[in-house]
C-alpha cells in the first residue's frame, strides 16, 4: 500500500513539470498577442492602416481569436486591400458564427456586399505545398479552397514558390466581379548527361597543305540606285536647258522689243537655272560613285592589267560639257 501511493505522487509531480513550461509558454503567446493587438489599435488610430493589419494579423497568429478577424477587415478595407479585407469579413462570419451580435453581423454583412464589387478573383493552379503570395502577402499553399480576392482594376503581382524553387512570378490585373486563373507548373528535371564518349588515339601530325579557299566575291549594290541617281541627273539637266532656253528666249525678246520688263524676268530665272545647273552635277557626281560600286570589276585588278583584258571592267568618266549658250557634266560608261 505505502509503495502504490509513492508512485501515484511521482506520477503527480511530472505531471506538473510537463504542464508548467506549456503553461508558463502560453501565457507568453498571450503576452505578445495583447501586444500586436495594441500596437494594432495605435497603428490604426495613426491613420497606418497597413501596418495596423500587420500588427492584428501577428496578435491572430499568436492567439487565434475570431474577433481580432473583424480588425483586420477594417484595416484592410480602409488601407483599399479590399481582397484581403473580405476574405477577413467571410473568416469573421464563419468563425464566429451565433456568437456575433446581430447589429455587428449586418454591418460585416454588408461590407462583403459593398466589396464585392471591388474586388476580383484569382484562381491558382499550383503544385500541392506551393505557397501562392500576391502583393508579397502569403494568401495561402496550394491547394487552395477558393480564389485569391484582389483588388479590380489594378495591377498586382502573383508568386508561386515550393520549397527553394520559384514556379511562377506574374503581373496581372482583374476587373471588380471576374475572375481569371493563374498555373503554376513545377521546373521540367534536367535530363541526365551523355554517355562519356571514347577519345581515340590521337593521330600523328600530317603536314599541312594549302587548300585553294572559295574565291572572293565582290558585293555591288541594287542597280536601282544607279538607274534613280541617273535619272535624277538627266530630269535636273533637262530643267536646267529649260530654263536656259527660257532666259535665252526673253533676252531675244528684250532686245526686239525694247521691253525692260522682259529683261527682267530673264534675270529672275537665271538663278533658277544656275541652282539646276548645280544639282546636276550633284546629281552627276552621285551617279558616278554609285555607278563605280554597281558596276564595278569581278575579277582582279592586277590581273586585268597584266594581261590587257578588261572585258569584265566598267569604266566610267565624268567630264565638263559645253553647248551653245548652255553647259553641264558629261557621264560617260565604256563597258
Amino acid at each position: 500500500m505505502k509503495k502504490s501511493i509513492i508512485c501515484v505522487f511521482f506520477l503527480a509531480c511530472m505531471s506538473f513539470a510537463v504542464s508548467e513550461p506549456a503553461a508558463q509558454e502560453a501565457q507568453d503567446s498571450n503576452a505578445l498577442a495583447r501586444q500586436s493587438y495594441e500596437q494594432g489599435i495605435s497603428h490604426y488610430e495613426n491613420g497606418d492602416y497597413k501596418a495596423a493589419a500587420t500588427a492584428f494579423r501577428e496578435a491572430y497568429t499568436l492567439r487565434p481569436s475570431w474577433k481580432i478577424l473583424f480588425n483586420i477587415g477594417q484595416s484592410e478595407a480602409a488601407a483599399k486591400r479590399y481582397g484581403l479585407a473580405m476574405e477577413a469579413f467571410q473568416k469573421y462570419l464563419i468563425k464566429g458564427g451565433d456568437d456575433i451580435p446581430g447589429d455587428r453581423k449586418d454591418y460585416v454583412t454588408e461590407e462583403i456586399r459593398r466589396l464585392k464589387e471591388l474586388v476580383g478573383e484569382v484562381e491558382v493552379d499550383a503544385p500541392e505545398k506551393s505557397a501562392v503570395y500576391i502583393d508579397g502577402v502569403l494568401r495561402g499553399t496550394a491547394p487552395l479552397l477558393s480564389p485569391v480576392l484582389v483588388v479590380g482594376g489594378t495591377r498586382h503581382e502573383a508568386v508561386v514558390k515550393l520549397e527553394k524553387d520559384e514556379l511562377l512570378r506574374r503581373e496581372f490585373s482583374v476587373w471588380g466581379g471576374k475572375k481569371i486563373k493563374l498555373v503554376a507548373q513545377k521546373k521540367p528535371e534536367k535530363a541526365p548527361g551523355p554517355a562519356p564518349v571514347a577519345v581515340a588515339e590521337k593521330p600523328e601530325p600530317e603536314e599541312e597543305q594549302e587548300e585553294a579557299g572559295p574565291e572572293e566575291e565582290t558585293q555591288q549594290l541594287d542597280p536601282l540606285y544607279f538607274w534613280l541617281s541617273l535619272g535624277a541627273t538627266a530630269a535636273f539637266g533637262g530643267a536646267t536647258l529649260a530654263v536656259e532656253f527660257v532666259v535665252k528666249d526673253k533676252y531675244e525678246q528684250y532686245e526686239e522689243k525694247g521691253d525692260s520688263s522682259i529683261k527682267d524676268e530673264g534675270r529672275t530665272l537665271q538663278p533658277v537655272g544656275i541652282a539646276f545647273l548645280a544639282l546636276t552635277g550633284a546629281a552627276a557626281v552621285a551617279t558616278g560613285v554609285l555607278a563605280y560600286f554597281t558596276f564595278a570589276e569581278t575579277g582582279d585588278a592586277g590581273e586585268a592589267g597584266e594581261t590587257g583584258d578588261d572585258s569584265d571592267t566598267a569604266r566610267i568618266h565624268v567630264a565638263p560639257w559645253a553647248g551653245t549658250g548652255s553647259g553641264g557634266l558629261m557621264l560617260e560608261m565604256d563597258w
